[in-house]
């Protein structure tokens, strides 16, 4: 190839390439983590060892950064709740690595699911109990406890019109780069100083070290533009990025397929409020999981609890859930759960079966209302009675995930 041709083909490249390398910077406009509504997670690992958890049979949920529980089961519905819990996933907390969109949003390895899901909690809850013969008695119980997904599913993207409204978000940003790829082009056409540097490679009697002058004197002109162009696309693309964080906001992260998540903790009872009389009452394990569709879920729970001073209260729980979910703000469910203690001799089988109804009332901000029987009265200190009417608020913080 002869030096001529070389230049043309050099000025082919240059003119082509600085025209369409650019993209418009969206993380400008746009932040590269947004807030996601998410359906948050079940009722803290405490609240199971309490037996004052909303749903027996746990629905896997989306883990937040970090987030509040408060519960009220008290037998008036006292003004003041006296339960509450605090739960946290290090993992978002103190700053995941980055990570694509597609895998977030995928079933991923075990794992990569458990980095991902797992969490820590801390219950608490103050309980006055009636003693027959005698005065009432108060009760602090403390409880801590973890939990982490085996199988969490891939997200659903019909649920609230998730795919729809990402398929919007990605025309929209589309509509900003051609935008912007335009401009640039037009701009770069009818750019005199590009126009000058590019005869300049076309002169027959150019050096090779001139040709080099020139490509970096041309490099730093198509700069330039794009800058100028970028400051000043910024203001009029503005309306439209924030046409895009509003429908960011909008979407609702669910999970659909087989869900298997891990659960456990242990819990402490002090009697009177006093440390000193605080004593290991309980501990337990537990698998939790099963499939779920759009607007309908089955799941099941196989639990097993432990009282060190007492074996004979050892027991094991065994239950199902099936859930209907609204697609967007509520769901309601029936669960029913059989418990077998380790002394059948001495200690009845119980059972526990309730209605509840969750409702979303705000991004991650859920309301559960819950009705039905539970287990035969809290073991050990009394025979309280067994009818179940609570009402428990979730709140969700630190939700950004990528996108």
């Amino acid at each position: 190839m002869n030096h001529s041709n070389k230049i043309n083909l050099l000025l082919f490249f240059l003119l082509l390439v600085p025209i369409n390398r650019a993209n418009f910077p969206q993380e400008e406009l746009i932040k590269k983590e947004i807030s996601l509504n998410m359906l948050l997670p079940p009722a803290s690992p405490g609240f199971v060892l309490m037996e004052k958890e909303p749903a027996s049979v746990e629905r896997p949920g989306s883990v937040s950064d970090f987030s509040v529980s408060i519960l009220n089961q008290a037998k008036n519905f006292a003004l003041v709740p006296l339960n509450y819990a605090v739960e946290a996933a290090p993992y978002w907390l103190i700053g995941a690595p980055d990570l694509t969109f597609e895998e977030y949003s995928m079933e991923g390895s075990v794992l990569e699911n458990f980095l991902q899901t797992f969490s820590v909690s801390l219950a608490s809850s103050n309980e006055e109990f009636d003693v027959p013969g005698g005065p009432s008695m108060s009760v602090t119980s403390a409880a801590a406890g973890i939990r982490f997904s085996l199988l969490r599913g891939t997200i659903d993207t019909l649920f609230n019109k998730y795919s729809a409204r990402l398929d919007s978000i990605q025309i929209k940003m589309k509509f900003i780069n051609t935008m912007f790829q335009d401009e640039i082009v037009k701009r770069k056409q009818n750019d005199q100083i590009l126009d000058s540097l590019r005869r300049m490679l076309t002169r027959p009697e150019i050096t090779p070290e001139e040709i080099k002058i020139v490509e970096e004197k041309l490099r730093l002109r198509n700069e330039k533009i794009e800058d100028e162009i970028k400051t000043e696309l910024t203001e009029p693309f503005s309306a439209e990025a924030e046409n895009i964080r509003s429908i960011l906001g909008t979407l609702q992260v669910r999970r659909i397929g087989w869900k298997i998540d891990f659960a456990g903790g242990l819990m402490f009872d002090f009697v009177q409020q006093k440390f000193n009389k605080g004593e290991f009452n309980r501990y337990g394990i537990w698998l939790n999981g099963g499939y779920e569709w759009t607007n309908f879920s089955t799941l099941g729970v196989f639990r097993f609890l432990a009282v060190p001073k007492n074996s004979g209260f050892n027991c094991i729980d065994i239950g199902s859930r099936f859930i209907y979910d609204n697609q967007r703000k509520f769901a309601i469910s029936l669960e029913g759960i059989f418990r077998k203690f380790s002394n059948s001799d001495e200690y009845n089988n119980q059972w526990r079966a309730a209605l509840i109804f969750d409702y979303y009332f705000g991004e991650n901000k859920k309301i559960s209302f819950t009705f039905g029987k539970n287990f035969d009265g809290r073991i050990k200190f009394s025979e309280e009675g067994d009818l179940i009417t609570a009402i428990n608020l979730l709140f969700g913080f630190g939700t950004e995930r990528p996108i």
